[in-house]
């Protein structure tokens, strides 16, 4: 069924023709302005030029954009309020959809966002458990080291107290054999 407005409604998606539906073409960057045109007329009760200019700042929108969203629920609006029931209905309703697909685009694209660090965390991991066993290696090599550190140390004070003695001894013995030399 066409509408008398230019667009037509085909198992609830609306499609429509913007060069029948209005007679300005705008370009991309004022279809923004087109839809604020649409709003003004809808706040000075002109309902009729508010369908047309919102029909007009559909052209360029993205396909799950909030933007076209709000259009078409505006949209809706405006042929509610021109009577228009007919229209507004499916026009109210793929602004809904629309809602509704860009929530799914949304949510598909956070939990790629929530995938792709931990994929990024479970990697840092990996690369830090690799120095980290190189850390725990080297520290055991220190233990042995300091290990076989002190045993040295234990023998070289061994040796120590051992040539300290003989001096001792040796000393005593001097001692000793002068004494016995003064003796005679």
């Amino acid at each position: 069924m066409v509408s008398e407005l230019g667009f037509r409604v085909d198992e609830g998606v609306v499609t429509y023709n913007v060069n029948q539906a209005h007679e300005r073409k705008p370009e991309p960057v004022l279809d923004v302005n087109v839809i604020k045109w649409g709003e003004v007329s809808i706040v000075s009760e002109n309902y009729t030029q508010a369908v047309k200019d919102f029909l007009a700042g559909l052209t360029n929108q993205k396909e799950h954009d909030r933007l076209l969203a709000e259009t078409h629920y505006q949209l809706g609006l405006a042929c509610q309020y021109s009577c228009n029931h007919e229209d507004a209905f499916p026009l109210s309703t793929q602004s809904l959809d629309t809602l509704e697909k860009g929530l799914a685009v949304l949510t598909e694209q956070l939990e790629k966002a929530l995938e792709e660090p931990k994929e990024e965390t479970q990697k840092e991991l990996n690369e830090l458990k690799d120095p980290e066993s190189q850390i725990e290696a080297e520290i055991l090599q220190l233990q042995k080291e300091l290990a076989a550190s002190e045993r040295s140390r234990c023998h070289a004070e061994q040796e120590r107290d051992e040539l300290a003695e003989e001096i001792s001894n040796s000393t005593s013995e001097k001692s000793a054999v002068l004494d016995e030399k003064s003796r005679l």
